[in-house]
């Protein structure tokens, strides 16, 4: 279930040396290996399927605030709807 380093060394090539949130600049080496199809579902410990998130932004991720998918092959971070229909984020 967790991802190994060789891995995460994968996804950092893949994704870049940072935090895949947009504008985020934490070191990627800091940041935690995230399922995109969560482990539970079924998803498998793949680097097809992970991404790195700092803690703030993996926490947020897991709350629903933002959602994860994987298009061709790259990580694509949205915000949810839910917070999208506030007048402020317009």
């Amino acid at each position: 279930r967790a991802f190994t380093r060789t891995q995460r060394m994968g996804m950092i090539a893949r994704d870049g040396p940072t935090c895949c949130m947009p504008d985020c600049q934490i070191p990627a080496t800091g940041c935690e290996a995230h399922h995109v199809v969560e482990h539970s579902q079924g998803g498998p410990t793949h680097i097809d399927n992970g991404a790195l998130f700092c803690w703030y932004h993996h926490h947020m991720i897991n709350t629903g605030v933002f959602t994860v998918t994987m298009i061709n092959g790259t990580p694509k971070v949205t915000i949810a709807d839910w917070i999208r229909r506030k007048p402020y984020f317009r």
